[in-house]
């Protein structure tokens, strides 16, 4: 998950903003981090993405979100993007909850958080 934020950050240009949000859904959990950075070009999204070696920025190897993506399937969870080029990206993590006795349900842990980071 600290990849998405970082791939986040690195979108962004002075005084952008990422929003980070998990929300508990029926048996799954989605962790959602967006930016109102530069976005990925149409063609980039369909052509490339997720594949290993290939970065829409100047510098690292392109690894990031291949990586991030084999590990929620190694889970059996998923990882999408939704990304307007000059408006920003939103990448959507889902995870389901592995099943828990009673007990552990009953946490006093709330649903859903949202944070909002200012550069």
């Amino acid at each position: 998950m600290s990849r998405l934020v970082l791939n986040a950050q690195e979108a962004l240009s002075a005084g952008g903003t990422i929003t980070v949000k998990t929300v508990a859904l029926d048996g799954t959990v989605e962790f959602c981090v967006a930016d109102d950075g530069k976005g990925i070009s149409r063609d980039f999204m369909e052509k490339e993405l997720f594949l290993p070696f290939h970065t829409t920025k100047g510098t690292g190897l392109g690894i990031g979100l291949f990586q991030s993506k084999k590990i929620m399937e190694a889970h059996e969870g998923s990882i999408h993007l939704r990304s307007v080029e000059g408006e920003g990206t939103t990448v959507t993590a889902t995870s389901p909850v592995p099943h828990q006795s009673v007990e552990s349900q009953t946490s006093t842990q709330p649903k859903g958080v949202d944070w909002h980071l200012e550069e």
